[in-house]
Protein backbone atom coordinates (compact mmCIF):
# COMPACT_ATOMS: atom_id res chain seq x y z
CA UNK A 1 0.00 0.00 0.00
CA UNK A 2 2.70 2.67 0.88
CA UNK A 3 4.63 1.40 -2.37
CA UNK A 4 1.12 2.59 -4.53
CA UNK A 5 1.11 5.79 -2.41
CA UNK A 6 4.81 6.76 -3.17
CA UNK A 7 3.78 5.77 -6.99
CA UNK A 8 0.66 8.33 -7.10
CA UNK A 9 2.86 10.47 -5.53
CA UNK A 10 5.77 10.88 -7.54
CA UNK A 11 3.68 10.67 -11.18
CA UNK A 12 2.17 13.72 -9.25
CA UNK A 13 5.14 15.99 -8.78
CA UNK A 14 6.66 14.46 -12.36
CA UNK A 15 2.73 15.93 -13.95
CA UNK A 16 3.41 19.24 -11.95
CA UNK A 17 6.98 19.76 -12.72
CA UNK A 18 6.42 19.36 -16.68
CA UNK A 19 3.37 21.56 -16.38
CA UNK A 20 5.78 23.91 -14.88
CA UNK A 21 8.61 23.83 -17.45
CA UNK A 22 6.01 23.71 -20.92
CA UNK A 23 4.30 26.96 -19.16
CA UNK A 24 8.32 28.72 -18.63
CA UNK A 25 9.13 28.19 -22.41
CA UNK A 26 8.49 31.34 -24.61
CA UNK A 27 8.53 31.17 -28.19
CA UNK A 28 9.04 34.11 -31.02
CA UNK A 29 8.79 33.85 -34.72
CA UNK A 30 10.59 36.40 -36.73
CA UNK A 31 13.27 37.20 -39.39
CA UNK A 32 17.02 36.82 -38.31
CA UNK A 33 18.69 40.27 -39.12
CA UNK A 34 21.91 39.01 -37.38
CA UNK A 35 24.16 35.64 -36.07
CA UNK A 36 27.46 35.91 -33.87
CA UNK A 37 29.19 32.94 -33.53
CA UNK A 38 31.76 34.47 -31.19
CA UNK A 39 29.33 35.45 -28.73
CA UNK A 40 26.51 32.68 -29.65
CA UNK A 41 23.48 35.41 -30.08
CA UNK A 42 21.56 35.92 -32.95
CA UNK A 43 19.27 38.66 -33.64
CA UNK A 44 15.67 38.99 -35.04
CA UNK A 45 12.86 41.25 -35.67
CA UNK A 46 8.92 40.29 -36.25
CA UNK A 47 8.00 39.48 -39.61
CA UNK A 48 7.34 43.15 -40.65
CA UNK A 49 11.06 44.05 -39.91
CA UNK A 50 10.36 46.18 -36.70
CA UNK A 51 10.75 45.64 -32.84
CA UNK A 52 14.56 43.75 -33.35
CA UNK A 53 15.74 41.50 -30.28
CA UNK A 54 19.17 40.16 -29.76
CA UNK A 55 18.86 36.53 -27.63
CA UNK A 56 21.39 34.48 -26.54
CA UNK A 57 21.98 31.03 -27.84
CA UNK A 58 21.76 28.49 -25.12
CA UNK A 59 24.98 25.67 -24.97
CA UNK A 60 22.63 23.19 -25.65
CA UNK A 61 20.90 25.14 -28.22
CA UNK A 62 19.06 22.92 -30.52
CA UNK A 63 18.90 23.92 -34.58
CA UNK A 64 17.03 23.06 -37.46
CA UNK A 65 16.82 24.56 -41.25
CA UNK A 66 14.21 23.90 -43.30
CA UNK A 67 13.12 20.82 -40.80
CA UNK A 68 16.43 19.21 -40.41
CA UNK A 69 18.94 19.16 -37.29
CA UNK A 70 21.80 21.64 -38.67
CA UNK A 71 24.14 24.45 -36.57
CA UNK A 72 24.12 27.81 -35.75
CA UNK A 73 26.98 28.20 -38.48
CA UNK A 74 24.40 27.64 -41.26
CA UNK A 75 21.69 30.52 -39.98
CA UNK A 76 21.88 33.86 -42.46
CA UNK A 77 20.43 37.02 -42.31
CA UNK A 78 16.90 37.29 -43.81
CA UNK A 79 16.21 33.68 -42.56
CA UNK A 80 12.60 32.89 -41.27
CA UNK A 81 12.82 31.35 -37.18
CA UNK A 82 10.99 30.34 -34.53
CA UNK A 83 13.08 30.56 -31.52
CA UNK A 84 12.03 28.92 -28.08
CA UNK A 85 13.30 30.26 -24.84
CA UNK A 86 14.23 28.29 -21.81
CA UNK A 87 13.74 29.24 -18.19
CA UNK A 88 16.72 31.71 -18.11
CA UNK A 89 15.68 33.71 -21.74
CA UNK A 90 18.25 31.98 -23.35
CA UNK A 91 17.65 30.11 -27.03
CA UNK A 92 17.00 26.07 -26.53
CA UNK A 93 15.65 25.68 -29.61
CA UNK A 94 15.90 27.38 -33.34
CA UNK A 95 13.87 25.96 -36.41
CA UNK A 96 14.94 28.15 -39.42
CA UNK A 97 14.06 28.34 -42.90
CA UNK A 98 14.81 29.92 -46.31
CA UNK A 99 11.46 30.95 -47.28
CA UNK A 100 8.66 32.25 -45.08
CA UNK A 101 6.70 29.01 -43.49
CA UNK A 102 3.21 28.77 -45.23
CA UNK A 103 0.41 29.29 -42.84
CA UNK A 104 -2.54 26.57 -42.78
Amino acid sequence: MRFAVSMLLAVAVLALTATAVTAAEETQNGVITAVNLESSFIKMTDKQGQNEKQYKVALLCKVYLDGKLSNLESLVEGYFAEVTLNRQGSLATIRASRTEPQLD
